[in-house]
């Protein structure tokens, strides 16, 4: 199943409940574009399987009008999974790597290049947890 958001103007989305990014803090990894006037920020991604590795392992992807594609994790404690695949990242009908957005690292993992609107997520705890049993993703 795949859902784009896309269409949305500036505004209308509710800040994230756990304030505003900074390139320190380690609680967001992906990327994030810095400027105004974001009002279309459409793209995709792939819910990998996760293995957890405590009761406090959390974590959300989204796209959204602030000109993120990200993960983020409250609790800055991580499931473990092997990659997590955004595609189609598009800002304001022009492509997400126009806007040269910022790398952030958060968890262990990494953003691959980006490139045409796409990375991955990767890194982290996923050599320790290879053996997981592969799943049927979610496309988002």
């Amino acid at each position: 199943m795949t859902r784009r958001v896309g269409r949305v103007p500036a505004g209308t989305l509710p800040t994230p409940r756990f304030g505003p990014h900074s390139p320190q803090d380690n609680v967001r990894g992906g990327y994030v574009a810095t400027g105004s006037n974001f009002t279309v920020i459409p793209g995709s991604w792939v819910e990998p399987q996760v293995t957890c590795n405590s009761q406090n392992d959390v974590f959300a992807p989204w796209v959204d009008a602030s000109a993120e594609a990200v993960i983020e994790s409250p609790s800055q404690s991580y499931p473990s999974f092997s990659s997590l695949d955004f595609s189609g990242i598009t800002v304001n009908g022009q492509v997400f790597d126009t806007y040269s957005p910022q790398g952030l690292d958060s968890g262990g993992y990494q953003p691959s290049r980006l490139s045409n609107g796409a990375f991955s997520m990767t890194g982290g705890f996923a050599q320790a947890h290879s053996q997981a049993k592969p799943q049927t993703p979610i496309r988002y």
